[in-house]
């Protein structure tokens, strides 16, 4: 197995310490640091010790300047790197597909509750409300540790510093109130950001949490060129594997806990998100497969090319193994699409207010179809009629109304 930079050690080690901030505000005895993190830090003896010399420094010396000393190239491009960035992002502010870091999060009634201890850096989604809540997703250095749901920055795809910004963490989302101060970092191009949410459209059908076992023999470390449903071209590590031998559960499980800095004062106050429009559809079709003792279960996603180009795929599900039923969406259309995965012929018939609203016979021959759904249904529902063309048995699927989004 390739060996993954960092190491898992060193971020633990990177996100579990004091930042520099908090520890000169101990060594100057301000009062504005929470009595709990105060206690947490001045219980660990090293940085009580470390609090102690910052509180009484020793004199400076003189020192000498070697003015003879040439920089390395490598260290000359990044300044160069970082000087052309902070120039094209000089009038950039908050907003969609713009990356930003926060150093220090806001503080209730000027008291620090809750340390930084590097900066948080996330991709903007979209303003969420009027209170200066945004949605997004982290982004983080570490490209070594991509999955199959981190979309890896290629060049092209905006300005930013891939030293700082090397992936969108599309199973690490966040919502949270726009800190009082921030740093612009970077800025996506809009075809980047449809990727994304492309990408980000697959890893919310598929149910999963992230750190979900799926390949038997992980592949940490390698990324590659594929195509979402979506016909986006992007690039992605590969699935994760079991957590005994795949460091990047670990990573994703320490980057949960990072982003929770910013998601836990908006937890505490903001009410949670209302669950996406089709949400309902997709727990109808998945109480259907229980009733009925039928496997339900999304479909393999790594490899699977799209064939739509301007619609996003919501939810697919494979039930007793033999239908898929995939729902596509974007702002104006609708589709489900179903494709038999075994030999036979199943009848399809929608229902709308006891009319049949549309109908289609799958066979070896003929084993896809579309039915776009007409906008009235997603307010009226709809059933969804199941019947074997051979046994004649027949079941019906309730696609629940008050679907608007």
């Amino acid at each position: 197995m390739k060996l993954l930079f960092p190491s898992i050690q060193s971020l633990e080690n990177c996100w579990s310490k004091p930042s520099d901030t908090l520890l000169w505000q101990l060594s100057q005895n301000e009062s504005s640091v929470a009595p709990a993190l105060r206690n947490t830090v001045l219980n660990d003896p090293d940085y009580k010790q470390l609090i102690k010399e910052l509180g009484n420094p020793p004199p400076p010396e003189p020192v000498e300047i070697d003015t003879s000393i040439q920089l390395p190239a490598w260290m000359l491009e990044r300044v160069e790197t970082q000087q052309t960035l902070r120039q094209q992002l000089s009038a950039t502010t908050a907003g969609v597909g713009v990356m930003i870091a926060v150093d220090e999060l806001d503080q209730p009634g000027g008291v620090l509750e809750r340390d930084v201890p590097a900066p948080l850096t996330v991709l903007l989604r979209r303003a969420d409300g009027p209170a200066g809540y945004w949605q997004g997703w982290y982004v983080a250095a570490e490209a070594d540790y991509a999955s199959v749901w981190d979309y890896v920055l290629q060049d092209g795809d905006g300005h930013f510093d891939p030293a700082i910004t090397a992936m969108v963490q599309v199973w690490n989302p966040l919502r949270f109130r726009l800190p009082a101060r921030y740093r612009v970092i970077g800025q996506l191009e809009a075809s980047c950001l449809a990727a994304i949410e492309a990408l980000a459209a697959e890893f919310a059908g598929t149910g999963e949490t992230g750190c979900t076992f799926v390949d038997p023999e992980a592949r940490p470390g390698l990324v590659g060129m594929r195509q979402t449903r979506g016909n986006h071209t992007v690039v992605t590590g590969t699935p994760l594997g079991q957590p005994q031998h795949d460091p990047r559960c670990r990573y994703q499980t320490i980057y949960r806990q990072v982003a929770a800095l910013l998601n836990e004062p908006v937890a505490a106050t903001v009410p949670v998100d209302q669950a996406p429009w089709w949400q309902n559809w997709l727990d109808s079709v998945e109480r259907f497969a229980a009733e009925l003792n039928w496997t339900c279960s999304p479909p393999p996603t790594v490899w699977v090319m799209g064939t739509e180009t301007s619609l996003a795929t919501r939810f697919e599900r494979v039930i007793d193994n033999r239908l898929s039923i995939r729902l596509l969406a974007n702002d104006t259309l609708k589709q489900l699409h179903f494709r038999l995965l075994t030999p036979g012929k199943l009848q399809l018939m929608v229902e709308v207010d006891n009319e049949l609203e549309w109908r289609v016979t799958l066979s070896d021959t003929h084993a896809e179809a579309t039915w776009t759904v007409p906008e009235p249904v997603l307010e009226q529902g709809a059933v969804l009629i199941l019947r074997d063309a051979e046994t004649g048995s027949a079941q019906q699927l309730i696609l629940p109304g008050k679907a608007l989004p």
